[in-house]
């Protein structure tokens, strides 16, 4: 398979411009098929700019899957200097089917303390050679706690739980 990258982004936007240019000064159609053909391909436009992000990999701020496999964490924390809220990054691999586990999937998660927490704590159970699942909580839940952070006042935070995948039970020679 062919990647063209931005190049070939750009060039297939120039073909549409031109295609549309064409249309517009050289067709018999009505203004009204002519002005609709233009913001049709405004609105494409949009929606490439907007999906690129999510097909280059990117982190998505969707929710991630309820439960997962973590294979790699990353906590920027937050900063008044630059006035960054922080974020937690998380590579995870959804694992309601094991038989279709894909590719790990990239997730950003507002930044908060107990998930930091958390996190850091898995991430070093990995580092030690233990593989880490876990498990949202509803952040609906009765059982999630409001941050402590005086800034954020009345924001709640989903609790996560981390825990060791067990070994698979080989069967005996």
């Amino acid at each position: 398979m062919m990647h063209l990258g931005f190049a070939g982004l750009v060039a297939a936007y120039v073909f549409i411009v031109l295609l549309l240019l064409s249309i517009n000064l050289h067709s018999r159609w009505g203004w009204r098929a002519k002005a609709g053909a233009t913001v049709a391909a405004a609105v494409f436009y949009l929606v490439t700019y907007l999906s690129i992000p999510e097909l280059l990999g990117w982190p998505i701020r969707r929710d991630p899957p309820a439960k997962f496999r973590l294979h790699a964490a990353y906590v920027q924390q937050p900063d008044k200097l630059t006035k960054s809220k922080g974020a937690i990054y998380m590579w995870l691999t959804d694992t309601r089917d094991f038989a279709h586990n894909g590719p790990p999937r990239a997730f950003q998660l507002p930044y908060s303390a107990p998930m930091h927490e958390a996190v850091i704590n898995a991430t070093a159970r990995i580092n030690k050679g233990m593989p880490q699942m876990g498990e949202f909580r509803n952040p609906d839940d009765p059982n999630v706690t409001l941050l402590d952070d005086p800034t954020r006042a009345g924001q709640k935070s989903a609790q996560v739980a981390f825990f060791d995948i067990p070994d698979p039970l080989f069967p005996d020679k």
